[in-house]
C-alpha cells in the first residue's frame, strides 16, 4: 500500500515508507497517529529495525483498535493531534516525556498551529536542563509545555529560564504563570548585573583576580570587522557585567565557564551599538547567539558569526 502522509524530516519520511510496507493497514494506523512513525524508531533514535519492523507488522495483523497501538508505543490519545509535518526523529524524548502527563493536560497542551515551535522548546528544555536538576524536569516539561501552547512567542525566553535553573539554582513553581517566572530570571539578571552581586560570584568561584584580570585567553582577535559586524573579544569579568548589563541577558554567569577555557564570549556591534552576543565553545563551534534580552538574531547577523568562526578562531598547534 502507498504512503499517503509526508513528513517533513525525509528520514521520518523513509521510515514512514517501510512501515507503510510491512503491512496493509500500516498507512490507516499512520494517518491516524503519525507520532507512531517517530516512536517505531526505538532508542536508536535515527532509523528502524528489522526486529521493529516485525513487531509493527504483527500487532496490526489483528486489527487492533488506534489507542491499543498507541499504548503498545507508550503514546496517548492526543498525540493523534501532532501533524506529519511537525515531527522529526529526534523528538522521540519529548514525546515519551509528554506521554507521562495526564491526556487531559496534554491535549490542553498541544498548539494547532505552530507545532514545530513547541516541539523544539520542549527538546530544549530537557537537552539544555541540567544534569542535576533532572528530577525536577519532567514536572517542568508539563509546566512548559502548557506556558507554550498558550503563547508560542516565549519561545525566545526558554533559555533564559533554563540558565536561570541551572545558573541561578532557581526553583521552578509548576503553579506559578509565566510572568511570575519572568519576573524571578529577571531579578537574577539584575542581580547579575551588580557589581557587589559579581564580586560575591566571582569569591564563589574562587576567582582570587580582580575584575580587570584576563580570564578568556581563547585562541580569537581582541576586534575584528566581519562583515560589517565588529566582534569584540570580553577578555575579563568587568567586560562580561558590562555587556549583560547593555544586553540584558546573563551572560556574567558564564565567568567560570570562560575563565576554564570551555568557552569564550564575544561582543557583537554595529556602529559602535551592542546588537547580539556570541558564545563559542572550547573547540570553537558557535554554541550561543543572542540579541538583547535573549532574543534571536537576523539572518545576517548568524552569517557573519559563521565567518568569524571559520576564519578568526586560531587555537595553538598542539606540542607533540
Amino acid at each position: 500500500m502507498q504512503n499517503r502522509i509526508r513528513f517533513a524530516d525525509g528520514q521520518l519520511d523513509d521510515v514512514a515508507t517501510i512501515l507503510v510496507g510491512a503491512s496493509e493497514y500500516g498507512a490507516q494506523y499512520l494517518e491516524q497517529a503519525p507520532v507512531l512513525a517517530v516512536l517505531t524508531c526505538g532508542k536508536l533514535g535515527s532509523h528502524i529495525t528489522y526486529g521493529e519492523l516485525d513487531r509493527f507488522s504483527n500487532l496490526l495483523a489483528a486489527s487492533p483498535r488506534l489507542k491499543v497501538v498507541m499504548a503498545e508505543y507508550g503514546a496517548t490519545a492526543p498525540m493523534r493531534k501532532i501533524a506529519p509535518s511537525a515531527l522529526r526523529i529526534r523528538d522521540r524524548s519529548a514525546i515519551e516525556i509528554l506521554a507521562k502527563l495526564d491526556a487531559s493536560t496534554l491535549s490542553q497542551c498541544i498548539p494547532s498551529e505552530s507545532q514545530r515551535v513547541w516541539l523544539d522548546a520542549i527538546g530544549k528544555w530537557l537537552r539544555l536542563m541540567p544534569e542535576t536538576k533532572k528530577a525536577r524536569a519532567n514536572f517542568g516539561v508539563a509546566w512548559i509545555a502548557r506556558r507554550l501552547a498558550e503563547d508560542l512567542s516565549r519561545y525566545e525566553q526558554v533559555d533564559a529560564i533554563i540558565d536561570w535553573i541551572g545558573r541561578g539554582h532557581g526553583i521552578l513553581n509548576e503553579k506559578w504563570t509565566w510572568e511570575r517566572a519572568i519576573a524571578d530570571v529577571e531579578a537574577w539578571h539584575r542581580s547579575l548585573r551588580d557589581e557587589a552581586a559579581l564580586r560575591a560570584l566571582a569569591a564563589a568561584e574562587k576567582q582570587r583576580a580582580s575584575f580587570d584580570t584576563v580570564i578568556c585567553k581563547a585562541p580569537i582577535p581582541e576586534a575584528v570587522t566581519v562583515d560589517g559586524y565588529d566582534f569584540v573579544a570580553l577578555r575579563t569579568l568587568r567586560k562580561l557585567r558590562e555587556e549583560g548589563q547593555v544586553m540584558h541577558h546573563c551572560v556574567a554567569s558564564y565567568a567560570n565557564d570562560v575563565r576554564k577555557g570551555r568557552c569564550a564570549i564575544v561582543s557583537i556591534r554595529k556602529d559602535g551599538v551592542n546588537i547580539a552576543t556570541l558564545e563559542i565553545s572550547g573547540a570553537g563551534v558557535i554554541a550561543q547567539l543572542k540579541a538583547h534580552c535573549n532574543r534571536t538574531v537576523d539572518a545576517a547577523v548568524r552569517a557573519a558569526c559563521d565567518t568569524f568562526a571559520l576564519l578568526h578562531w586560531r587555537p595553538e598547534p598542539k606540542v607533540a
